[in-house]
């Protein structure tokens, strides 16, 4: 993706990653068992690496912050992090919530960075939206030979009865939006000789939790949600409100959970 008005960030995701409070208040953060897993694979060995590499790690897609509040709480002390985000709402977001972090308005096609600059490269929540040839590529040039390249999502436990009902009720909505559920991103990376798969790992995730009412507002930070017109996103709201007052799970409850997993993956990136 890129900055506002530049090529790379698709119309939906344009529209729908606008509301940078919105989405900071009702998305869940990460665990302290995750990031600890992903600063591991982030700092795992990196071929032919030095003292005058310019950033030890680059998060990409950052949005308000959620992941890399707790990256900051957790990594080593001394570590040179740059942090980057394509939506200028999100940025003001990440940087009132995080003074005095290192960030760049960019997308994952265009990083303003030197060729073998970074050690290790995260994005979390966010890779399914730019899982292609240019940003690869990008990713690829940008990081150090053997760098390490870690994708993290929270994302719906469907052995929960509410999870896999919404599941297929938000279809109608979805359409072809990119989502980790698709696993085009996955099939993209299987493909890439660019990238080589070092190991996987799930994790107990935050919940999605509260009211109903707190829910749909949830669902209004999902792009397929919120870049929909008035009209529709309010037809939308009332039958995602439905949904929960008639689901056996949610019928006469104050509060429902949507159980999470966390999916870590630990690439290695190939300079061929």
């Amino acid at each position: 993706m890129s900055s506002d008005g530049k090529p790379g960030v698709i119309p939906v995701a344009k529209a729908g990653f606008v509301d940078g409070g919105n989405y900071e208040t009702y998305r869940p953060g990460y665990t302290d068992e995750v990031v600890k897993e992903v600063i591991s694979m982030a700092t795992d060995s990196v071929e032919s690496c030095d003292d005058d590499c310019e950033y030890d790690i680059l998060e990409l897609g950052a949005g308000t912050g959620k992941f890399t509040e707790c990256l900051f709480k957790l990594c080593p002390q001394g570590m040179k992090v740059l942090v980057t985000e394509p939506s200028s709402d999100f940025v003001k977001t990440l940087e009132e919530k995080n003074p005095g972090v290192n960030t760049r308005q960019c997308s994952a096609n265009n990083i303003p960075l030197p060729d073998n600059s970074v050690k290790a490269i995260i994005a979390a929540q966010c890779f399914h939206w730019f899982a292609n040839d240019e940003n690869i590529t990008e990713i690829v040039r940008v990081l150090k030979p053997g760098g390490n390249f870690v994708l993290v999502w929270n994302i719906l436990d469907e052995k929960s009865l509410l999870n896999a009902d919404f599941q297929k009720f938000i279809l109608k909505w979805i359409k072809d939006t990119p989502q980790y559920y698709d696993m085009r991103w996955e099939k993209f990376l299987d493909s890439c000789d660019k990238v080589r798969l070092v190991s996987r790992k799930c994790f107990d995730g935050p919940a999605f939790k509260g009211s109903i009412d707190h829910l749909v507002r949830l669902r209004t930070t999902f792009s397929y949600i919120q870049s929909l017109e008035d009209d529709q996103k309010e037809k939308a709201c009332e039958e995602i409100r439905e949904f929960y007052e008639n689901h056996p799970e949610g019928k006469g409850k104050e509060f429902l959970t949507h159980p999470m997993i966390t999916d870590v993956i630990h690439y290695k990136i190939s300079k061929k």
